[in-house]
């Protein structure tokens, strides 16, 4: 399952280069991304029914949750939407090797902002 997650999220970028004709998209962006996450949902949701088939729900792998924890999700959900459908239009000026270089640029982004922001080293 994890590898089929990982090659779902790893292949999104050459799919959407590859599904670009003439610069445009001959499909919905919004409801391309909203497939692909319900995809990643399902597959997640399958797995987690896999593993309490084969040991039981248990307190590691039970489904719980305080509205202070839900209250706060909203906020990083909206960034990773906005962030997933900036991807298509990025792809409209930069090609699949360029983009992910400049999207593993994110890796040095955080480790800097880490630092300043919460004077780790």
């Amino acid at each position: 399952m994890t590898f089929a997650l990982t090659l779902l999220t790893t292949s999104q970028a050459i799919l959407i280069v590859w599904s670009k004709r003439a610069g445009k998209y001959e499909y919905s962006v919004t409801t391309a991304n909203f497939l692909v996450e319900s995809l990643k949902c399902a597959l997640s949701l399958a797995a987690l029914v896999w593993i309490w088939r084969k040991d039981g729900v248990t307190e590691d792998n039970r489904l719980s949750t305080t509205l202070d924890e839900v209250i706060v999700y909203p906020i990083p959900a909206v960034l990773y939407l906005v962030k997933n459908l900036l991807q298509y239009y990025i792809f409209a000026y930069v090609d699949a090797p360029g983009y992910q270089i400049l999207k593993n640029l994110n890796i040095i982004s955080t480790g800097v902002l880490y630092r300043i922001i919460l004077k780790k080293r």
